[in-house]
């Protein structure tokens, strides 16, 4: 291979890896916006209460492990860490939407399931103490 030849497929790579970037990363951004927050917690209870969140990648690692303590009316809103939430083609079809899991816990009561992973997917965990009563309200919402 004549050396000249090298720089010419260097560019042609270059400019390629940024054409493919700007597809699968860039365009969707611009069309659809900045991707939802990963998970809302809500304490609509007049008393704090501690909630543990825990979110697992599909093969099984921790993406989020973290304790929150949230007065009286407050709200948090966690975004996502990375653009491993924008899921490129794949060869497999069960890897196009790889699902998470989702283990929250407050109080006593804790809830567990497993959902897409997604820009648009997000997860409303919401603290209600009604008639003494404590409840945990999962909402999922999704714009896929």
């Amino acid at each position: 291979m004549p050396k000249n030849q090298m720089p010419n497929q260097i560019t042609l790579f270059a400019i390629v890896a940024v054409f493919i970037f700007i597809v699968l990363y860039a365009i969707p951004l611009l069309l659809a916006g900045p991707s939802e927050p990963i998970f809302t917690i809500v304490n609509e209870d007049e008393h704090p209460h501690d909630a543990s969140i825990e979110i697992t990648r599909h093969d099984g690692s921790i993406y989020v492990n973290k304790t929150f303590s949230l007065g009286a009316g407050e709200r948090i809103r966690v975004g996502r860490q990375s653009l491993e939430w924008n899921t490129p083609p794949k060869l497999k079809s069960e890897m196009i939407k790889p699902k998470w899991g989702y283990h929250f816990k407050s109080e006593n009561h804790s809830v567990s399931f497993h959902t897409e992973s997604s820009w648009g997917n997000t997860v409303t965990y919401t603290l209600t103490n009604d008639s003494g009563e404590f409840v945990v309200d999962v909402h999922v919402l999704s714009w896929d």
